[in-house]
């Protein structure tokens, strides 16, 4: 199930702070009260946390993953 975004307001006011893509996942956290946020652009990593929004970034979901033997190996995954 998708979700979209309600305030609209938001999203036009992130637009402009971060690289296409961002401004409605960002938003969409915010207005679902989203306890975590992947991100893997520099922009919204600063802009989710200055919203109270955790983010964790793709290489470290990677490092959890290989630390809790999800994943066997990171080689694989990063080539």
């Amino acid at each position: 199930m998708a979700l979209s975004i309600n305030n609209t307001k938001l999203y036009q006011e992130f637009l402009v702070r971060v690289d296409e893509g961002e401004p409605e996942a960002i938003a969409l956290a915010k207005e679902i009260h989203a306890g975590l946020l992947l991100v893997d652009k520099r922009k919204g990593a600063s802009l989710a946390p200055s919203l109270g929004i955790k983010t964790i970034g793709l290489l470290e979901v990677l490092l959890l993953s290989k630390g809790k033997e999800i994943i066997p190996s990171l080689k694989p995954t990063l080539d």
